[in-house]
């Protein structure tokens, strides 16, 4: 990349004071929210190396950041900020041949090192490797045990404090890697996910199906871990609340009856219908009940979820139920908009 366009990228981030030149551009840092003192760069000394044939490296004498690639500064931008980047961006920074992962000043982030591998959908195993062996204490703190935990294969991204998934396909490669933030004060989105999988492509837990005549279906991979150690070994989760439909392919596929078991919310409820309509009459469908006070799988104690499961209603019958409750609940909302728009009238 040029000069121009790392300098429209670091004020598309935030940063300010930049001053390009022909070899260099200098900013504050733009990860100062997060990596300076009170989140100010208060001496500014930032400064990326412009290469226009390949990797362009970065360096901040304030913080100590500093990496050999400028892509992987966008990307850590994003985990911390929550936000994304332009289509015309993220062209710009495609354009080099790869990502160095080991940017130094802690471990490197899991990118898409090749575009082509989105061919096949399957990331490197390497990847997985800084992540593996160990476990935030925050698991178990959510009653996941370790046997659970070794089972599962998960991991644990010490530097961002994020519990770490391996989302795999059917034959166990590596498809794509999730964090989840383990300390709701910590920044960047409650969930991260690395690229190279198509969101929605896969089911987690497809590598973990045992073929036990019905499929579990829920929300998150919380939901999944405590189901599945819950005594129920054929769940996944759709990693929202929406069926895509290259999971409802894999549903179908396995031609097993679906037990759907999303949020006891709006979203929840909303995602169980959608799920209905793409998957009725291809495979029996049920729909888990819950009791008042609970809002999700994680809610349940061992026996309630097995009872939860035996007692699930018929999915034509709960999607009767459903609409009538999702148009009341919208009807609602309606008069409650209508009586607040004729007050500021008033």
């Amino acid at each position: 990349m040029d000069a121009d366009k790392i300098s429209k990228i670091l004020e598309y981030m935030g940063a300010e004071k930049i001053r390009p030149d022909e070899n260099n551009v200098h900013s504050s840092c733009p990860l100062a929210p997060w990596k300076h003192e009170d989140g100010i760069d208060r001496r500014p000394s930032f400064g990326v190396k412009v290469n226009r044939t390949g990797l362009s490296g970065f360096n901040c004498f304030s913080c100590g950041l500093k990496g050999k690639d400028f892509k992987t500064l966008v990307w850590r931008w994003m985990e911390f900020s929550g936000k994304t980047i332009s289509s015309e961006v993220a062209e710009w920074i495609q354009r080099t041949e790869y990502v160095d992962l080991t940017a130094e000043g802690g471990a490197g982030l899991i990118y898409d090192l090749y575009p082509e591998m989105r061919k096949d959908h399957t990331l490197p195993e390497e990847w997985w490797g800084p992540f593996q062996g160990s476990v935030p204490q925050y698991l178990l703190d959510r009653g996941i045990t370790l046997e659970t935990a070794k089972t599962w294969g998960l991991g644990h991204d010490r530097e961002r404090h994020r519990l770490m998934f391996a989302v795999r396909n059917e034959r166990g490669e590596l498809c794509s890697i999730i964090g989840r933030k383990i300390h709701n004060d910590a920044p960047g989105p409650k969930y991260w996910s690395a690229t190279g999988m198509k969101k929605g492509r896969h089911l987690y837990g497809e590598n973990m199906m045992m073929d036990a005549g019905k499929v579990v279906v829920v929300e998150g991979t919380m939901d999944v871990l405590w189901t599945w150690q819950c005594g129920i070994r054929d769940v996944a989760a759709i990693l929202g609340s929406a069926l895509t439909k290259d999971q409802a392919r894999t549903l179908i596929k396995w031609n097993h009856p679906i037990y759907l078991f999303l949020d006891n919310n709006m979203a929840g409820i909303q995602g169980q219908l959608g799920a209905i309509n793409t998957l009725e009459g291809q495979v029996p469908i049920f729909v888990v009940k819950y009791p008042e006070g609970k809002k999700e799988p994680t809610d349940f104690s061992r026996e309630e979820v097995i009872n939860a499961i035996l007692t699930a209603q018929l999915g034509d019958v709960w999607k009767l139920w459903a609409e009538r409750y999702v148009e009341k609940i919208k009807a609602e909302r309606r008069r409650k908009k209508e009586e607040l728009c004729g007050k500021v009238r008033k």
